[in-house]
């Protein structure tokens, strides 16, 4: 588990979320792709040193 005071070695990485999706009968990977495409993501990091990184897939946002 991540907590504040959890620190990730050199090179170590987590995964914060995993989907599965299942296709049923009848959907196709074009339908999955655009459904996955409505979805946003953003990560806000604090490195050992205090300096702060941010991931934002939002369209219009940028990482800072």
């Amino acid at each position: 588990m991540l907590t504040t005071d959890y620190a990730l070695s050199a090179g170590e990485s987590k995964s914060l979320l995993t989907i599965a999706v299942v296709l049923n009968d009848g959907e196709n990977l074009d339908q999955l792709k655009r459904e996955l495409n409505r979805l946003d993501l953003r990560v806000d990091h604090e490195s050992a040193y205090k300096e702060s990184f941010r991931l934002d897939t939002r369209e219009g946002q940028y990482p800072s």
